[in-house]
């Protein structure tokens, strides 16, 4: 619901070319927002950072609701929104994603992380629809409200859930075992000293980069079709539907199956390929089928089958580095990446005047780069899981 509601709002009043100044934008204060996360994980427990963490987004949708309520010309406001939900985006799936890695051994993970990855795929599906009907008898701003209520319930989730945790789990134990003066520098200098986290962060950065271009590419296109507000956030709920849709069947039938047959390093490999054929239709026809094809690649299979594979490249990291190194890569290496395909667009469409379509010809360098890191990945994955389960043995 978000996504949807932000982005037709936002291309209500700015043009798609706009859109990179807002990603970068988001990168900086996802810095900033992961350095204070990353602080309180030192003094708070997982549970209670969770739980708060959900209240104050919260509690902010709710303000924009009565913001844009009294001043719905208001083009500071969408611009907030937009990055509001940038933010929101990167610490609300990472949470999740940690809590998994947090309580589960790497039996239970391989087992588990396709199914915790079928609730996301859900969640798509439900808010594609919610933002479809919602939009349609409430309007597009009074979706903020909607979004307020299920948070709010979501930490009420987080409180049902950690009550029954395994008995291993401690319930005052903060979540990151040690503390720096500087956070992010702290998580970094982890990062930078293992190859492997390197190769991970690698993974993610360029991924990021590359599924922003397409992201870009398919609102571009997207808004250049369907131009009414309404009917572009019903179009983009509709899509998420339908993609959250394919996306939870491959979950359910394929993640497991394809993770136990060819393993994670060969899966990792999935995406990109998909996204690579799906630049070539965006290049070759230009419409906005090919953009949702490209878009499509992206998100029926990036948050099925890639998710739960990079998710489990986590699972060598020792335990104790897993907060920080996992909060600073899913967070600020992510929204960096995001950034850096903004700044790709900006110099690409902006000033070398590439269109929508053309775009993809820098798509298609980028998933060259994602498959070359994609190479090292694996290897590292191979040697730090024999490593991990030498020194558990």
């Amino acid at each position: 619901m978000l996504f949807r509601s932000r982005d037709a709002l936002f291309l209500d009043r700015y043009r798609a070319i706009d859109l990179p100044y807002v990603d970068i934008a988001i990168a900086l204060l996802v810095g900033v927002a992961a350095s204070l996360y990353i602080w309180a994980g030192h003094r708070t427990n997982l549970k209670n950072l969770q739980v708060a963490s959900l209240v104050f987004f919260a509690g902010n949708a709710l303000v924009f609701w009565l913001w844009s309520a009294a001043s719905t010309e208001s083009g500071t406001l969408f611009v907030i929104i937009y990055v509001w939900v940038g933010v929101f985006s990167v610490l609300a799936p990472s949470q999740v994603w940690t809590l998994a890695n947090f309580v589960m051994t790497a039996r239970e993970a391989k087992r588990s992380f396709g199914f915790i990855g079928s609730g996301a795929i859900l969640g798509w599906i439900v808010g594609g629809l919610a933002t479809r009907t919602g939009v349609r008898y409430l309007g597009t701003e009074n979706m903020l409200a909607v979004v307020a209520v299920s948070l709010f319930a979501c930490a009420g989730l987080v409180i049902l859930i950690w009550r029954d945790r395994p008995s291993y789990v401690g319930n005052d134990t903060p979540a990151a075992s040690s503390s720096d003066r500087f956070p992010l520098l702290g998580s970094l200098s982890v990062i930078h000293r293992s190859p492997y986290l390197r190769s991970i962060a690698a993974l993610i950065f360029v991924s990021a980069l590359t599924t922003t271009i397409a992201g870009w590419q398919f609102k571009a296109i997207a808004k250049a079709a369907v131009p009414n507000t309404d009917e572009l956030a019903m179009f983009f709920g509709t899509f998420n539907m339908v993609a959250g849709l394919l996306s939870l069947v491959l979950q359910l039938v394929l993640t497991g199956r394809v993770l136990r047959a060819i393993g994670v390093g060969p899966a990792l490999f999935i995406v990109p390929t998909a996204m690579l054929m799906g630049s070539a239709g965006v290049l070759l026809l230009g419409t906005i089928v090919a953009a949702a094809a490209l878009k499509a690649s992206d998100q029926v299979l990036r948050y099925s089958i890639d998710k739960a594979t990079v998710e489990l490249l986590y699972l060598p990291v020792p335990a104790s580095e897993t907060f920080r190194v996992k909060s600073f890569i899913d967070t600020v290496v992510y929204r960096v990446g995001d950034a850096s395909g903004g700044l790709l667009v900006l110099v690409f469409a902006a000033a070398l005047h590439f269109t929508p379509a053309h775009m993809s010809v820098v798509g298609v360098v980028c998933v060259a780069a994602w498959m070359a890191i994609a190479v090292i990945a694996r290897r590292q994955y191979v040697e730090n899981l024999r490593r991990s389960e030498e020194h558990t043995s």
